[in-house]
């Protein structure tokens, strides 16, 4: 089993809302580095937060985050 993190566009290119999967064993992680909300994201839990720059903590935008502890996941 790979132990790659992935991230994969899940909804149409151009549209004003985008769905992007991050899974493997680094996805937790990498949420963390671009997202930040109020507390630490619940598992199955839908998180309002923003997108960050982690260069500059910039915030890029509201968004929402879902996140989804294995092994009870499907990718």
């Amino acid at each position: 089993m790979s132990e790659d993190t992935v991230f994969a566009l899940s909804s149409p290119v151009g549209g004003a809302i985008a769905i992007v999967r991050i899974t493997g064993s680094g996805a937790y992680a990498a949420l963390m580095r671009v997202f930040r909300c109020k507390n630490a994201p619940e598992h199955r839990v839908m998180n309002y937060g923003h997108v960050i720059d982690p260069e500059s903590g910039e915030t890029i935008d509201s968004a929402m985050a879902c996140f989804l502890k294995a092994p009870a996941t499907y990718t």
